[in-house]
């Protein structure tokens, strides 16, 4: 017992020491990002410069500014639009898709899982381990934003806009899209050799379920589509307007992330190494 926790121990170490750098970065743009979009908000009047830039769009692209916008084209949308800025989407994105990847696949592409599975470690011990360093992973990176954006409201006197407690069912909500993400990716770092492409095709997916739940919105004929892009289940635009905690999306997500995630590790408890 006492060698499987140090044995452990020196997993998270060893995944510390390979991602802090890169997780690091990712969080200060994540709430430096936050800090930027409040600036704008501070300095330049969003409701002119946006009614202006509306008018001389398309009419399909005002359409999308309005659905993005739901809060109107105001310094309070634009604060919230923030949290769902492709940007800050991919940022967030990226790390639960490259800690999955490299979970199983990864490890076994680069000849070294079957290193680490020689020694005194379960292998439910080890991928429980990589679960639960990638939540913490999420829960910093959340925490990050939710820093920037009180940072960014507390520096230009914006609390009168929109109070910072406003985004803590945002972030429960995009918090359960990442797990949905990191779930679909463990998935397929079980059932794959090769790390890269697991990482392939997770961002295709990704890129995929953007853009159906973007364009099912202008598109009314392939709006049923939408109910298949994990995207459709989160908008902190329709959070903060409406002032509730979206239970049934974090719940429809959590349940893709636990299903997908559950399959993985018992496809991973099954396979063979390499």
């Amino acid at each position: 017992m006492r060698t499987t926790i140090i044995i452990t121990i020196n997993l998270l170490r060893r995944l510390f020491k390979r991602h802090w750098v890169f997780l690091t970065v990712i969080g200060l743009l994540l709430a430096g990002f936050q800090v930027l979009i409040c600036t704008i908000v501070s300095n330049i009047n969003i409701e002119g410069a946006m009614r202006e830039i509306s008018q001389s769009l398309p009419p399909f692209v005002q359409t999308m500014l309005s659905e993005e916008f739901a809060l109107g084209l105001s310094s309070r949308g634009l604060v919230v639009f923030a949290w769902n800025h492709p940007v800050v989407l991919a940022l967030l994105a990226a790390p639960m898709i490259l800690l999955a990847g490299r979970a199983i696949a990864g490890e076994i592409e680069t000849g070294t899982m079957e290193l680490l599975l020689s020694q005194p470690l379960a292998r439910s011990t080890y991928l429980a381990t990589q679960i639960i360093f990638a939540i913490v992973v999420l829960l910093a990176l959340v925490g990050m934003m939710l820093i920037g954006v009180y940072i960014g409201l507390s520096l230009f006197n914006l609390h009168q806009v929109l109070p910072w407690r406003t985004f803590l069912p945002v972030a429960a909500n995009l918090a359960s899209l990442e797990i949905a993400i990191y779930g679909v990716t463990l998935l397929l770092s079980a059932t794959a050799r090769d790390g890269g492409r697991v990482v392939t095709i997770v961002l295709l997916f990704v890129l995929i379920s953007y853009l159906v739940q973007a364009v099912a919105r202008l598109w009314p004929k392939i709006q049923f589509l939408s109910t298949y892009a994990i995207f459709n289940y989160y908008s902190p635009q329709q959070i903060v307007m409406n002032n509730l905690t979206p239970w049934r999306n974090m719940l429809i997500l959590l349940a893709v992330g636990l299903v997908s995630g559950g399959l993985g590790w018992w496809k991973f408890m099954r396979r063979d190494i390499p």
